[in-house]
């Protein structure tokens, strides 16, 4: 996220497009977004090295009705914002593309484990 908050905001990472820069602007924000809602709805785990989840893990809410309602509520809120950044990296890639841009630092991939 840090890219697309951080590194996509300045000026040699406009595209000079209207249409095309009003795609980037919306990604900017879903970023915003997404990041925000993350931060206030999940947490580091206290079990797992770089994991976050949404306050307890699976084992912990199973069986508590307001742990389970409450972690659904946060879960659902976080695939909520991701998924309009996915679409919002997805509108401008296929919008890109079909102008003749090469947006190959913009595509999307898991990150390969270190050999």
């Amino acid at each position: 996220m840090d890219k697309y908050l951080n590194e996509l905001g300045s000026v040699e990472h406009r595209f000079g497009d209207r249409a095309l820069d009003k795609r980037l602007d919306r990604l900017r924000k879903t970023a915003a977004d997404f990041c925000h809602t993350e931060a206030y709805n999940g947490f580091v785990s206290r079990e797992v090295r770089d994991y976050r989840n949404v306050g307890w893990p699976p084992i912990e809410v199973e069986g508590d009705p307001k742990k389970e309602a409450l972690a659904d509520k946060r879960s659902s809120k976080i695939h909520k914002e991701a998924e309009k950044f996915v679409e919002a990296h997805n509108g401008l890639v296929k919008a890109a593309k079909r102008r003749g841009y090469n947006l190959h630092a913009l595509v999307s991939s898991a990150p390969r484990p270190p050999s």
